[in-house]
């Protein structure tokens, strides 16, 4: 730092943190869930035969302020954010459309305005902006043209499987768990490409009733120090944002496929 009035902001700043932000995420439970469909023969719930995990950078930004918050599902899934933008695009081409047909025939429509028209419009003529507020016009040319990128950094986390057990019938959903990582941490070789975990082939499954199975995952995580990139606090502001998630990929064996989950988690400067 370089004086006290330095060291007193970073302390105060510290202060408005939770005990729960200021813990850095090591240990992440997992609730899986089985359900077997009605109409097939009864038989035991597929194993993990591997398990990965991958730090997912989000960032968004706009040339304006955003008038809506996406969920995340929607940004991280490009088809999906595609949809999104593809359809407020056609809205947007729409107005634009039925704007430059109002300004050509503006003169014929003040003629066609009824007299309680023209006294609510006090004398004046009938604008674009009358029928649709240039408030609106503006979000859904912000949002037409909102650009999200995401970046997959599969070396950036060490998961290691330390423990699992059936799951209770009544278990609490897992809590929200924040993370803390430096801003200036370093970056990883090859070996840790994918943070794949060979699983054991051990039944874990516990049955809560004729159709559904529980069981419970324990991962510890840790950030690699061998990472050889900057990775920047988790921030959101009018303009642009970056948030991060934790995604889990399953992946199970006897050709049942994979199930993935994506994590939200926040990254903080390490010093405060």
């Amino acid at each position: 730092m370089r004086n006290r009035q330095n060291q007193k902001n970073w302390t105060n700043l510290r202060g408005l943190l939770s005990v729960e932000e200021r813990e850095k995420l090591e240990n992440l439970r997992l609730e899986l869930v089985c359900m077997q469909a009605a109409n097939s023969i009864p038989h035991d719930p597929p194993e993990i035969s591997s398990l990965e995990t991958e730090l997912i950078c989000l960032t968004t930004n706009t040339k304006d302020c955003k008038p809506v918050r996406f969920h995340s599902d929607l940004l991280l899934k490009k088809h999906k954010y595609n949809e999104i933008k593809k359809i407020f695009k056609e809205i947007l081409e729409n107005i634009e459309a039925y704007r430059d047909e109002f300004t050509k025939n503006q003169t014929k429509i003040n003629l066609l305005l009824a007299d309680d028209a023209r006294a609510s419009l006090r004398n004046r003529s009938l604008d674009f902006s009358d029928l649709m507020p240039s408030s609106i016009i503006k979000d859904v040319q912000v949002l037409a043209n909102m650009e999200a990128n995401v970046v997959v950094m599969k070396n950036a986390l060490k998961t290691k499987l330390v423990g699992e057990k059936s799951v209770p019938v009544a278990s609490s959903p897992i809590s929200s768990i924040i993370p803390r990582i430096s801003r200036n941490k370093k970056t990883s070789p090859s070996n840790y490409h994918h943070s794949v975990l060979s699983h054991r082939k051990s039944n874990e499954w516990n049955q809560v009733s004729s159709t559904e199975y529980k069981r419970t995952l324990l991962l510890n995580i840790k950030y690699n120090d061998d990472f050889k990139a900057t990775i920047v606090p988790s921030f959101e502001s009018c303009l642009c944002s970056r948030s991060y998630f934790l995604r889990v990929k399953l992946h199970f064996d006897k050709g049942v496929g994979s199930a993935e989950i994506d994590i939200p988690v926040q990254v903080k400067n390490s010093f405060i």
